[in-house]
C-alpha cells in the first residue's frame, strides 16, 4: 500500500483496460493554448524562413553553382539548367506553403485549458468499451448499512454531491467470511459501469481512542482486496485531507473517471481547484501518540470532534 494519502487502487479489469484504452491524460505537463508544440528552429533570410538543413542545404547549392558556372561549358546551358531547378525547388516550396500554413501547428490542450460543454467533453467509445467488460461483473451491494457514520462525513457528502449528485452513502457488501457486512463510506457508480469505493481514513476513534486504519494493522488491506476482486475501485483519503481540503479530494474523484471513462464533465468543474496535499500515513504506535495528543482535534471543527 502506498506511504501516504489518497490511495487509488484499481481492479484487474481495469487496469488491463487502461493499458489499451488511455483516455486524455490530465498532467500539467501537457501542451497547453498557450504553450504550442515547439517546432522546428528556422533561421530568417529576406523573405525565406529556413530550418539549419535547409540553410545548409542551400550554402552546399550555392557553392556548386558557382563552381559549375566557373568551370562547365557551354555557359549558357549550365546557367539555364540551374535556373530551371532554382525555379522548381521555389515553386514547390510556395505549394507546400500554401498547403500547411505555418501559422497553424497542431495543439493537443490538456484538461485544465478545456472551456467546452459537458457533451463535448466525452469520450462514448471509451465508454462503451468500458461497458462491456464491467457488465455482470462489478460486485452488487445488499442493501444500506447501519453502521454508524465518521464524523467528517457528512460535511464531506454535501460538498461530495455539489459535484457528483448520485453519489451514494453507506452501500452495504455481504463478505462470507465475516458476520458484519462491508460498509463503503461513499460509493460513485457511473453509467458506464465504473464503480468507486470512497473510504474516509481516521488515526483513531474518537470515544475509545483506538488506533483505526494503521499500516502496520492489514485490515484495510484486505478490505481492498475485496472491493478489488468485486471490481471496485477503491480511493482512500485521510480525515484530514477531506476536512481541510474537500474539493480537492473531489478533483482526486473526477481524476479517476476522467481517466477511466473519459468522461471530463466532473473534472471541468474543479479545474481551478488546487490539487490535493498528499497526508503521510500512520502506525499503531503513531496512532496511540496522536490519541494521547488528541490529534484529530487540531483539524477537526468545532462540534465536530467526537
Amino acid at each position: 500500500m502506498n506511504k501516504s494519502y489518497p490511495v487509488v487502487l484499481y481492479p484487474n479489469q481495469i487496469l488491463r483496460f487502461l493499458a489499451t484504452n488511455s483516455a486524455l491524460g490530465i498532467s500539467n505537463s501537457q501542451p497547453t493554448a498557450n504553450s504550442p508544440i515547439q517546432s522546428k528552429k528556422k533561421f530568417n533570410i529576406g523573405w525565406f524562413s529556413l530550418t539549419k538543413w535547409e540553410l545548409l542545404g542551400a550554402i552546399a547549392v550555392g557553392v556548386i553553382i558557382a563552381w559549375s558556372l566557373a568551370f562547365l561549358s557551354p555557359f549558357w546551358l549550365v546557367a539555364s539548367v540551374w535556373v530551371v531547378i532554382l525555379l522548381g525547388i521555389i515553386c514547390n516550396d510556395s505549394l507546400t506553403t500554401k498547403k500547411q500554413p505555418a501559422t497553424k501547428q497542431k495543439i493537443t490542450p490538456s484538461l485544465e485549458n478545456i472551456t467546452l460543454k459537458s457533451h463535448q467533453i466525452k469520450m462514448p467509445i471509451q465508454s462503451t468499451k468500458l461497458n462491456k467488460i464491467l457488465d455482470g461483473v462489478v460486485m452488487p451491494s445488499v442493501g444500506m448499512s447501519s453502521a454508524r457514520t465518521g464524523v467528517s462525513e457528512k460535511a464531506f457528502k454535501q460538498v461530495l454531491q455539489q459535484i457528483f449528485p448520485n453519489i451514494q452513502q453507506g452501500l452495504s457488501f455481504h463478505n462470507p467470511d465475516l458476520s458484519i457486512p462491508y460498509s463503503a463510506d461513499f460509493a460513485f457508480i457511473h453509467s458506464c459501469g465504473l464503480s468507486i469505493d470512497i473510504e474516509i481514513d481516521e488515526p483513531y476513534v474518537g470515544n475509545t481512542k483506538e488506533p483505526h486504519h494503521c499500516t502496520d494493522n492489514g485490515k484495510d488491506d484486505i478490505r481492498n482486496q475485496f472491493f478489488l476482486k468485486g471490481n471496485w475501485t477503491v480511493i482512500r483519503f485521510s480525515e484530514k485531507q477531506v476536512v481541510l481540503y474537500p474539493k480537492s479530494c473531489c478533483k482526486v474523484i473526477a481524476s479517476v473517471i476522467a481517466r477511466v471513462t473519459g468522461d471530463r464533465t466532473y473534472f471541468a468543474q474543479l479545474l481551478s481547484i488546487p490539487d490535493l496535499p498528499p497526508d503521510p500515513m500512520w502506525t499503531t504506535r503513531e496512532a496511540k501518540r496522536w490519541a494521547k495528543e488528541n490529534y484529530r482535534q487540531t483539524y477537526l471543527p468545532i462540534g465536530r470532534k467526537k
